[in-house]
């Protein structure tokens, strides 16, 4: 029977009678009266199409709650409140990316520890806030990577500007929106410090040394610190406190906090597999200091 010229009755589920399909209709009336009955009592199941109508109007229904979230979020912004992080913390399995997989990683050299390194520079550095910017400083993100990292990283040009990259950042707000980008410059620049580093303390690897067992994972983490000179000269004159460099002292709180937060960060990462075996390594010692 055609639909054409009979009223529109909404039923009680809120959709149109007329809109019912003639096939399906047709089947109702010829199958077994159970075949359209739930097990719990009389009521027909719904047709496909009525389920997808369903969660259409239900869908449609929710745009608006979720416009009125953003907009709340945006005005609480706008009024100083604080408003929740986009990224979660950084311990443990929350880093939610794979780095070796990243377009323009150096050799896919991350070894099989990398997340949670990433994970204990987060928490030291920021607490786990990708969208940290500490005020007179050049430092951005996670990671606390500053201007000279970035460049070293080759996300940044020398005299300030952003340099190409797979991700299209190109201002220091989207780099820190995003945390694969963050991620993958952190591989870059963890790979290019082991280029400089490993040769200059290659006899020292696997040595105790002011306590600390010296191994990949602590170099590293002392030079995220101090950078790969100031790490050298650490090492070299057994982990003191005045061996490290006056000047980035200064700009970290001072020798004596530095110090101890050095050797905290140099133990708590000591075992990890920062970088893979075939991340590579420099043939000569190249640093000064």
């Amino acid at each position: 029977m055609s639909n054409i010229g009979r009223p529109v009755v909404p039923n009680d589920e809120g959709f149109e009678e007329s809109f019912r399909d003639p096939n399906i209709e047709a089947l109702r009336r010829t199958a077994p009266r159970h075949a359209f009955a739930s097990r719990g009592g009389g009521r027909r199941r719904r047709s496909p199409t009525r389920s997808r109508a369903v969660a259409a109007r239900r869908a449609a229904a929710a745009i608006p709650v979720a416009v009125s979230l953003a907009a709340a979020a945006c005005g609480a912004a706008r009024a100083g409140a604080p408003v929740p992080q986009p990224f979660p913390s950084t311990s443990g399995a929350a880093v939610d990316a794979r780095p070796d997989a990243y377009p323009g990683s150096p050799g896919r050299s991350s070894g099989a520890d990398f997340p949670r390194y990433l994970a204990q520079v987060a928490e030291v550095e920021t607490g786990g806030d990708c969208l940290a910017r500490p005020a007179g400083s050049s430092a951005l993100g996670c990671y606390q990577m500053t201007h000279a990292a970035l460049v070293d990283a080759g996300f940044k040009e020398v005299g300030g500007g952003w340099a190409d990259n797979p991700w299209g950042i190109d201002s220091d707000d989207e780099f820190r929106k995003n945390r694969r980008a963050q991620d993958a410059a952190m591989l870059r620049y963890t790979a290019r410090n082991w280029l400089r580093l490993e040769p200059c303390v290659r006899d020292l690897i696997g040595r105790t040394v002011g306590g600390v067992a010296l191994d990949q994972a602590a170099l590293l983490a002392g030079a995220h610190l101090l950078g790969t000179t100031g790490v050298v000269r650490f090492v070299r004159c057994g982990l003191r406190a005045r061996c490290i460099p006056p000047a980035i002292a200064a700009g970290n709180g001072g020798g004596h906090n530095l110090h101890a937060s050095a050797l905290r960060r140099m133990q708590a990462a000591r075992g990890l597999r920062v970088l893979a075996p075939a991340a590579g390594t420099g043939s000569r010692c190249g640093l000064r200091g």
